[in-house]
């Protein structure tokens, strides 16, 4: 009874129709809508999602090529999963670093109870989020790599989210692979 109160034949009902993606089609006339999709193949699709891992999986082998030219293969594993780690999990991290960050300024404040929700003494929340920080700004966000946001929600990987994630790994490839390179050259041939 509510929504039928929001319009009538004599006022009318505006609706905003957008695609949800690239696939998607609208068609309309003044007393009707229709949604097109254009078909796609799933194979294909899941190809544009494998692709996605491959420029993940790339970016984690360049740093592990490119530290193993200064640390021993071990350390240079170690730190490729810790990087794959980070990177998964980059915006539950920097939203937890946002949240310490408040629970300090409400523990400051004047009139504060000089305690943070977490019980944890501020003289150690500090140099945690300092180093939390630095850390973030170091390791890519994986997120442009991630499938599963558009395999759960039915949606095909378009061209353009492939090219801004195919853009955004070789950036930090290309930088990876001349850090590696100019720390072989000095350790070897300088």
């Amino acid at each position: 009874a509510v929504i039928g109160q929001l319009f009538s034949a004599e006022r009318g009902l505006d609706l905003v129709v957008r695609r949800g993606d690239a696939d998607g089609g609208i068609a309309g006339k003044v007393d009707a809508v229709t949604l097109l999709e254009k078909s796609a193949v799933f194979e294909f699709n899941y190809l544009r999602g494998l692709g996605l891992a491959l420029l993940e999986s790339a970016l984690i082998l360049t740093l592990t090529m490119a530290a193993s030219t200064f640390l021993s293969a071990p350390t240079s594993v170690l730190l490729g999963i810790l990087l794959y780690l980070v990177g998964t999990s980059h915006s539950y991290m920097l939203e937890g670093t946002r949240d310490i960050d408040r629970s300090l300024k409400e523990s400051q404040a004047p009139g504060g109870d000089r305690r943070t929700p977490e019980d944890v003494p501020g003289w150690i929340l500090k140099p945690a989020t300092a180093i939390s920080r630095t850390v973030l700004a170091l390791v890519p966000d994986f997120e442009n790599f991630n499938f599963s946001k558009w395999l759960l929600k039915d949606r095909a990987v378009s061209w353009r989210e492939i090219g801004t994630a195919a853009s955004y790994a070789l950036q930090r490839i290309a930088v990876l692979v001349l850090i590696g390179m100019a720390i072989m050259m000095a350790r070897d041939f300088g």
